[in-house]
């Protein structure tokens, strides 16, 4: 008897497994227990109606793992998510500090070069008396010492954009002449509540370009000062400013992406005569995120036609709880996904109101074929 050593019987075996697999069909891509239920996110389980939940067998019920339930018993848990939102920082500007005695003349300091003042500071600037300030063309310091001399009290050092701070209005070292000259550039660097420091009248004297140059979030608060805690001498005694502190031009002119940022809340803060000046682009980055669920049952089905599959993903389940079954027609699922290598991705893209419109038979082929 031919003795053979263990290496080899392990060499041989080896070989085998590795032609076997060779003979495995390549479209075999997925398991065969696998089942769309098992890659469905929350929001598309906590978007099913209770008739499509209801159509699933008490054996297939059964199978669902746990996730899916707590989100069919709670649907809106997917869209109140515990989420985390940061504390802002907040760095004092220096307290107390003695205003040093310039070497330099009030004379000196406005015949300078216009291009030393890129090289001051805000510190710098608080000890030019006020009346030389008024002289110096502003449009040569740097944009990021900007936001000190229109808010003195504060710089903030963080970009987290969840405000929970609450600061008195503060008298800004520039003149409004000033600020109406000041760059684009320099007014990118300006937040919020800068601009709290700004009169309205001043904002609405800014130029198109310069409005274009402020960032999204300090669009949103031109256009709902209410929105974030700062105490605001423009708000009526109820505590609400109901009217943007945009002009209508200037908010027919802004970009797509400051109209991103805006919430339902904001939006509720514009009449209808500012809304219908947007063209059909800029109308589709504020639909339908930015329509109360009884604004977004209301649109022609044409409007709802043109929602692309990302603005349908992100449909609150409120907002596809109003709209009728003729309307949610209008969203069905042209087929459904293969069994490819894609298979779990390609569900998880499906839009949770597609899956709102299957019929009971679709959603139970989707989710245990």
């Amino acid at each position: 008897m031919e003795y053979v050593s263990l290496e080899r019987i392990t060499k041989m075996i080896k070989r085998r497994y590795y032609v076997a697999l060779l003979f495995v069909p390549a479209l075999q891509n997925v398991n065969a227990a696998d089942e769309g239920w098992q890659h469905m996110s929350d929001k598309q389980i906590s978007a099913l109606t209770r008739d499509q939940v209801t159509s699933i067998s008490d054996a297939n019920l059964v199978r669902l793992s746990a996730n899916w339930i707590k989100h069919l018993i709670n649907p809106l848990r997917a869209e109140n998510e515990p989420r985390c939102n940061g504390q802002v920082s907040v760095r004092e500007w220096q307290q107390n500090h003695a205003r040093h005695t310039s070497r330099i003349t009030d004379y000196q300091i406005v015949n300078l070069n216009r291009d030393k003042f890129g090289e001051l500071c805000a510190y710098d600037f608080e000890n030019i008396s006020p009346e030389t300030m008024t002289k110096i063309d502003v449009t040569e310091i740097h944009g990021h010492e900007i936001p000190a001399l229109l808010n003195p009290k504060t710089i903030i050092n963080t970009n987290i954009t969840t405000y929970t701070f609450t600061l008195p209005r503060q008298t800004h070292i520039l003149t409004e002449n000033q600020i109406k000259s000041l760059r684009p550039q320099q007014l990118s660097e300006l937040r919020y509540d800068d601009l709290h420091n700004i009169s309205n009248e001043c904002i609405q004297e800014l130029t198109v370009e310069q409005i274009n140059a402020l960032s999204p979030n300090s669009i949103a608060y031109l256009i709902n000062p209410a929105r974030f805690a700062i105490e605001n001498e423009a708000n009526n005694a109820d505590g609400e400013n109901r009217t943007p502190l945009l002009s209508r031009d200037q908010f027919n002119n802004l970009r797509p992406e400051q109209l991103a940022d805006l919430t339902v809340k904001d939006y509720d803060f514009l009449q209808d005569d500012y809304l219908a000046l947007l063209n059909n682009d800029k109308k589709r980055v504020l639909f339908p995120k930015c329509l109360s669920p009884e604004k977004f049952s209301a649109l022609p089905d044409e409007e709802l036609r043109r929602l692309t599959d990302e603005q349908l993903r992100q449909l609150t389940l409120r907002q596809m709880s109003q709209l009728t079954q003729n309307k949610l027609q209008l969203f069905r699922l042209a087929q459904l996904p293969e069994r490819n290598a894609d298979y779990a991705v390609n569900i998880r893209n499906i839009p949770p109101i597609r899956i709102r419109a299957m019929t009971n038979d679709e959603l139970n082929q989707l989710l245990f074929r």
